[in-house]
């Protein structure tokens, strides 16, 4: 199989990459968050029409796209945007949006930022606005914002975007997390990298001590 990215990809990626370059670092102030959401990096991606490369383009850039985006030390709703939501209903809406697990009871990721929902219910996937909607937020660890709803929503008033499309939902939302994750362990190994280059230890860097050398090629192997 060959995976080398075409030139129209390589474009992508690039362009990507310089449309997102201003946030590869945290904003001033928020160095030691936990998860900081850049609701003007969302919007940049939206104006750059990279939340709609899985539809003018093919699912394979658009996962390029959640890919780079992902190793961004920010977060954003990129997999939802990019990948979940053009293959559940054929558009993008405004973003953020959270993707609700089960009745949605539990915290969920975004919610608490997020212009739209989308939940399955039932068979079907629906869309909630999110305007006047009230949540909590949860404290978390996590890279994202957590929230729940204060209240059940009255998914009465959601719109029904999917017929029949609760399946579709649940695959395409793991290939995005997958996409994501992909994303997240390029940065953590490029970040590790440059650490035991650049940490000295008894005036060397420690990547040139055997005992952390090993300890990388066994990470590399996982």
């Amino acid at each position: 199989m060959d995976m080398e990215l075409t030139a129209e990809q390589e474009m992508l990626v690039d362009a990507v990459r310089g449309t997102t370059a201003k946030w590869r670092t945290m904003p001033d102030g928020h160095e030691r968050d936990y998860s900081y959401y850049a609701d003007d990096l969302q919007k940049a991606l939206a104006n750059g029409g990279f939340l709609r490369a899985g539809l003018d383009m093919g699912m394979l850039e658009a996962a390029l796209v959640v890919m780079e985006v992902s190793q961004l030390p920010v977060a954003t709703s990129i997999g939802a945007s990019a990948i979940v939501a053009p293959t559940v209903m054929g558009d993008v809406p405004d973003g953020p949006i959270a993707l609700i697990e089960g009745d949605g009871s539990k915290a969920q990721r975004l919610l608490g930022v997020a212009r739209h929902a989308l939940a399955a219910r039932g068979d079907d996937v629906v869309l909630l606005d999110m305007d006047g909607v009230e949540t909590e937020p949860v404290d978390s660890i996590y890279a994202y914002p957590y929230a729940r709803f204060a209240s059940a929503p009255d998914w009465s008033k959601a719109q029904v975007v999917g017929k029949n499309a609760a399946l579709v939902l649940q695959q395409w939302r793991r290939v995005a997390l997958a996409a994501e994750m992909a994303g997240a362990a390029a940065a953590g190994t490029a970040l590790t990298v440059e650490h035991v280059k650049e940490r000295t230890v008894f005036g060397k860097p420690i990547g040139t001590f055997q005992a952390v050398q090993h300890r990388l090629a066994q990470c590399h192997q996982i």
